[in-house]
């Protein structure tokens, strides 16, 4: 992967991740925040991640959508409490409130990303 892409994959990385933060610091309503900051969150983490990891850009993104449905599911099973995390930077992370809403929220920010790569390397 060259400069160029790396480039690219860190704009949308720091693009993504402030209108991540500005959702959780500033809006309080009941769809951007729920809904939107956990679609937003598979697009950081993806970014974030191609910026480093070369492997087939379609199977990137599988992967962070499967492992935050993983931890989706944790959080069905609290393992925070589990853990013994809660209110630890970790037991934010893995979070405390299973919904099914969210896992259909993480497909949605999968697949984004997947056509987002799908335009990138058609502009090759």
């Amino acid at each position: 992967m060259n400069n160029k892409k790396r480039m690219i994959y860190f704009t949308i990385f720091a693009i993504s991740l402030l209108v991540e933060i500005v959702i959780g610091l500033y809006i309080k309503d009941d769809f951007i925040r729920p809904y939107m900051g956990d679609v937003l969150v598979i697009v950081v983490l993806t970014s974030f991640l191609r910026l480093f990891w070369l492997a087939k850009p379609k199977y990137l993104g599988v992967y962070v959508t499967f492992f935050a449905i993983a931890v989706e599911f944790m959080q069905l099973f609290h393992l925070d409490r589990l853990l013994h995390i809660q209110g630890t930077l970790l037991g934010v992370v893995i979070g405390s409130t299973f919904d099914w809403k969210d896992i259909l929220c993480y497909l949605v920010g999968g697949a984004i990303f997947v056509a987002c790569e799908k335009i990138l390397q058609n502009n090759k």
